[in-house]
């Protein structure tokens, strides 16, 4: 009896280290529009006054995804006039979601499927603070 459940523990461990995954292939282009909650200006909005503003024109964002080595991944973020550079990482051990930072803001996500990513964005700063959730579409 003993032996058969330290097989049935053993079959397990083997069975969850064959389902280990490989992360997503980022490398692309991926677009996406979002709605913002913001206090303040951003490089990408200015505020209706100088309380918080429910921004009401969706901002188009494009992020190419330029290189990727396992898990860990770079790229640029252009909107408007703006380009800036993120870098980020996908979560182990499933790999379906993680985070990523740009110039000066943070972003988490999760892959819905290979082309569909959801992620939402923040930064805060004593004069300015944005939060937005959106989705992109690998392009």
């Amino acid at each position: 009896m003993r032996i058969h459940a330290i097989s049935a523990v053993l079959l397990l461990c083997a069975t969850g280290l064959a389902q280990a995954q490989e992360p997503p292939n980022l490398v692309g282009v991926w677009k996406g529009s979002s709605l913002a909650v913001g206090i303040g200006s951003t490089p990408y909005r200015v505020p209706d006054g100088p309380g918080p503003t429910f921004y009401e024109q969706a901002q188009e964002y494009t992020y190419t995804f330029t290189e990727q080595k396992g898990a860990r991944f770079i790229g640029t973020l252009a909107a408007g006039k703006g380009t800036e550079t993120v870098l980020g990482s996908f979560q182990p051990p499933y790999f379906t979601g993680g985070i990523f930072i740009d110039d000066d803001g943070h972003y988490t996500f999760t892959m819905r499927d290979a082309t569909t990513m959801d992620l939402c964005y923040d930064h805060l700063y004593p004069k300015s603070k944005v939060v937005a959730c959106f989705t992109l579409k690998k392009q």
